[in-house]
């Protein structure tokens, strides 16, 4: 029962860190209102093609701090309140992760959005304008916070795939699905951002990765998790999946 409540703590960390929607804030700052504009989405790409590609730097990084912040909070609690009080079982570490799902799901379902259903009977046109984006850079910095060598990765492939082809859209899907896999690689799992002891192996060359590659159940875990994080972005690109078959998706430039 211990556990089991403070993963619903790393849940909720997450949800709510997720549905800070920066986008939103930003266009609601200038008076104006992304849902109506673009691609109606409250994300990078459409904060570029309305205030211009430093904004869109400037938004990115905010969604991307956000999902690490909510990994980083969650690892401070589990060192405090689980593997301090006597848990050191390391396949418990994939709790924290947990977190960069909901922070996902946040992102792209806000509790603001959510609510504003509830009260409306299910209005989506009342809730619209509180409507959350599509989790790219949210799952970027879970990635990040995963792993940074993991999210270089990550973030080197979709720009080798947006310079190539100019779509937004399939590089974010490519990039995270593919970085993902790079878990189960024995190297990869060398640098890893914290490990299920407390400690930080980029400090210790010595324990690099030794909690992941002693317990497999953990580095698969963390794979799984990563994946229930690329399966909201996939459902959330649905759209976009669509036009690229058809030829019909806005390439960058």
């Amino acid at each position: 029962m211990i556990i089991f409540g403070y993963t619903l703590i790393f849940c909720i960390i997450g949800y709510l860190f997720g549905s800070m929607i920066f986008g939103q804030f930003l266009a609601w700052a200038k008076k104006k209102d992304l849902t109506i504009v673009g691609s109606t989405n409250p994300g990078a790409t459409n904060v570029k093609r309305e205030f211009g590609m430093g904004w869109a730097f400037f938004v990115s990084c905010l969604d991307a701090i956000k999902g690490m912040l909510a990994i980083f909070v969650c690892y401070g609690i589990y060192i405090i309140a689980i593997y301090k009080a006597g848990y050191h079982d390391p396949n418990l570490y994939c709790l924290v992760y947990l977190t960069g799902v909901f922070a996902c799901l946040g992102h792209c379902f806000p509790i603001q959005y959510v609510l504003c259903l509830i009260f409306n009977k299910g209005n989506k046109d009342k809730a619209r304008k509180y409507k959350g984006g599509k989790g790219v850079s949210t799952t970027g910095g879970v990635l990040f916070a995963v792993s940074p060598y993991l999210g270089l990765i990550a973030f080197l492939i979709w720009l080798l795939v947006v310079l190539i082809t100019r779509y937004v859209s399939m590089g974010s899907l490519l990039c995270m699905t593919i970085a993902s896999l790079f878990v189960l690689i024995p190297p990869v799992g060398n640098f890893y951002l914290f490990n299920a002891n407390g400690g930080f192996p980029w400090l210790d060359t010595s324990s690099m990765g030794e909690s992941y590659q002693n317990y497999p159940w953990l580095m698969i875990g963390t794979l799984i998790i990563l994946m229930c994080n690329n399966i909201i972005l996939t459902c959330k690109h649905r759209p976009n999946i669509i036009k690229l078959i058809s030829h019909q998706e806005s390439k960058l430039f």
